[in-house]
């Protein structure tokens, strides 16, 4: 006999217990469900999302107080475009600048001739440069 067979016969005289075990017995199985669900999983994920988030905005916050209070330099050092803030800017140029030349049909200079031979011509190439080496170097 199972434990659940046991739990009714000893719970038969009491059938709102019985039926309130139960309960709690499938309350408990939908319970450990959700907890191991992806949708708990994307909850948490998206509520430190969020937290992270505000977090950062409120250092942000605090930061700039800060450096009002210390000095106004600081202040006017922080607003202005140095190196730090331009090659940013221009790395995130550059798959919209990639992106406008395969649109015209422009090749790109990153891909180069000999990448685009075949094998046989690198070899043929290859050969040819060998024999001309070999031809101006001295004899000894």
């Amino acid at each position: 006999m199972g434990t659940s067979d046991d739990l009714q016969k000893h719970l038969a005289p009491f059938p709102k217990t019985l039926n309130f075990t139960r309960f709690m017995g499938h309350a408990a199985l939908a319970g450990r469900f959700w907890v191991f669900s992806i949708a708990t999983e994307l909850l948490v994920v998206l509520g430190w999302g969020y937290a992270n988030f505000v977090w950062t905005l409120q250092d942000r916050a605090e930061g700039r107080r800060l450096m009002k209070e210390y000095s106004n330099q600081e202040w006017n050092k922080e607003n202005q475009m140095g190196f730090g803030q331009i090659v940013p800017l221009l790395l995130l140029m550059l798959p919209f600048m990639t992106f406008a030349a395969a649109y015209n049909g422009r090749s790109s200079n990153l891909v180069s001739r000999s990448s685009q031979m075949t094998f046989t011509e690198n070899m043929e190439n290859l050969q040819v440069r060998n024999e001309q080496s070999n031809l101006d170097a001295p004899d000894i």
